[in-house]
């Protein structure tokens, strides 16, 4: 289904730094929760007094959501040959979590293991990285061995799980997440330089030194 465009206004296409995709569609979806109905051009406005958006970014994830179901959308007729803006509602409210969605609808898989790891991390209390692999794998998730492993080592890093058996040879450590280390529902992201950047607290919290250990 094709959503109409408009043009970006000028100075509205900037974010702030570390927001990405995810982090813009975030207030996207909070936005649309709150309005429940609402044309395309109060959504932007809305958005705009948290996070910096342009109408090509909202137009584009309205159209994935009316692709995947979530809205319904009224397409008034041109009253004196001036087009009358669409109004949207929410239909389909699945809570705080954002859909992530492809152009024609489908859910985003991607990181998704991940996902699932950090908020296994919570429940699980004490585990060791082979253990993580098991409950994620069971739950219908693709997680590799060597991922989990290095996601556990660097979260133990920097300071987000408590190490309580230091591994050795053929026994694995074990962990633990702090519980003030608990920021969010968002799992901490590895950067390509080993750093390790928490969206939900929009920063990059740790940083590899030049010999490995903590910057």
């Amino acid at each position: 289904m094709t959503v109409a465009t408009k043009q970006p206004a000028k100075g509205m296409g900037r974010k702030p730094v570390n927001i990405g995709q995810y982090g813009t569609q975030d207030a996207i979806w909070r936005a649309i929760r709150e309005l429940l109905t609402f044309t395309q051009a109060q959504l932007v406005s809305y958005v705009n007094n948290k996070v910096e958006v342009n109408d090509h970014t909202v137009n584009s994830y309205l159209e994935r959501l009316l692709n995947a179901g979530y809205l319904s959308v009224e397409k008034l007729p041109k009253h004196r040959g001036v087009c009358v803006e669409s109004t949207y509602t929410l239909i389909k409210n699945t809570g705080n979590e954002t859909p992530r969605l492809r152009k024609d609808g489908s859910k985003v898989t991607q990181g998704l293991g991940r996902e699932c790891m950090w908020r296994s991390m919570k429940t699980l209390g004490e585990f060791d990285w082979l253990e993580l692999v098991s409950v994620i794998n069971a739950d219908g998730y693709l997680v590799s061995e060597a991922s989990a492993k290095e996601y556990c080592k660097i979260l133990a890093q920097a300071k987000y799980l408590v190490v309580v058996r230091q591994g050795r040879g053929s026994i694995r450590s074990r962990y633990r997440l702090l519980p003030s280390k608990w920021t969010g529902p968002k799992p901490p992201q590895i950067q390509r330089t080993k750093s390790l950047f928490d969206a939900n607290l929009n920063k990059v919290v740790w940083q590899r030194g030049p010999q490995g250990g903590d910057a």
